[in-house]
């Protein structure tokens, strides 16, 4: 299995390494998980590479069996680790992020609240916020592939929600489960999208580790950084085409749109730091004096 996992991770685009020869990979824990949309189980790999010491990922996997109707091994490629045999039934072993129900599977054991037994002991806890409630009419089974695959895979759910899987694992509070849901649940902060769960490995030893979140899914038109620097070229441009004499009465002088939109901006991150001043009973939330010197 070694061998497998070893070809399989070199070609994923989330194994942080490619360029680095991996020494060693082992299966650390694995945890299954069966709910009323689907079921499969989470891998966690331990994989070294030269002068990197082990590193956790999560590996989702599920098996697709043969038919007469269906070849799964050429079907689901390039997320097929090796096939499978048992008895006369042939079939391949794959990403579950890849397939209709593991996704499912999440996002209700998200909804439900359910915890899961690891093989060793550890447990898989899956938890809604309050803000899932506006969304539990959503399709989990209705769901696409969000973009090119970065360091994660994330999923769009039925047009509303994004789900996320995190393939490099790091021990310890996540921030983006944790400010997330400050935001989400406590402050009430209505302009980042919300956090509406989160899957978290729960260890004895080593506490806690973020494995997937579920977030509100915001249209949009692309980010202000792109933005700004579409307004830019405009304006380079125009200033280059202009008669000299005639900067000021440039239409991208007049305009003031993206002052207006840089207003809001500056709106809602004052709004986003008056968020942080709630004072709550959590002292990682806790507004600090800065003393100086």
């Amino acid at each position: 299995m070694s061998r497998v996992l070893h070809e399989f991770l070199v070609n994923q685009r989330w194994y942080a390494h490619k360029g680095a020869a991996i020494t060693s990979v082992i299966f650390a824990d694995y945890v299954h998980i069966t709910a009323s949309r689907g079921d499969g189980a989470i891998a966690f790999i331990d994989a070294a590479a030269a002068e990197v010491g082990p590193e956790r990922y999560a590996l989702p996997l599920t098996i697709a069996w043969e038919s007469e109707s269906d070849d799964p091994i050429n079907r689901l490629q390039p997320n097929v680790l090796a096939r499978v045999r048992q008895g006369p039934n042939l079939g391949a072993l794959y990403d579950a992020m890849a397939s209709q129900e593991f996704p499912a599977a999440i996002v209700d054991a998200i909804s439900k609240g359910m915890t899961f037994e690891t093989a060793h002991g550890r447990r898989l806890i899956c938890s809604a916020t309050d803000a899932y409630n506006e969304y539990r009419d959503v399709d989990p089974q209705n769901f696409s592939r969000l973009g090119v695959e970065q360091s994660n895979t994330s999923l769009l759910v039925d047009n509303r929600m994004v789900l996320k899987l995190y393939r490099r694992l790091q021990e310890g509070i996540n921030p983006e489960v944790e400010i997330g849901r400050f935001l989400t649940d406590i402050a009430k902060y209505p302009n980042t999208p919300g956090l509406l769960g989160s899957v978290e490995l729960l260890d004895a030893a080593s506490g806690v580790t973020a494995v997937a979140i579920l977030q509100e899914f915001v249209r949009n038109q692309g980010d202000g950084w792109t933005f700004t620097l579409e307004h830019l070229n405009r304006a380079l441009d125009d200033l280059d085409l202009a008669p000299p004499g005639e900067d000021e009465d440039l239409p991208v002088m007049r305009d003031n749109g993206y002052a207006m939109m840089i207003e809001v901006l500056a709106l809602r991150i004052g709004e986003l730091h008056r968020a942080f001043t709630l004072d709550v009973d959590d002292d990682a939330f806790t507004p600090k004096a800065v003393i100086e010197g």
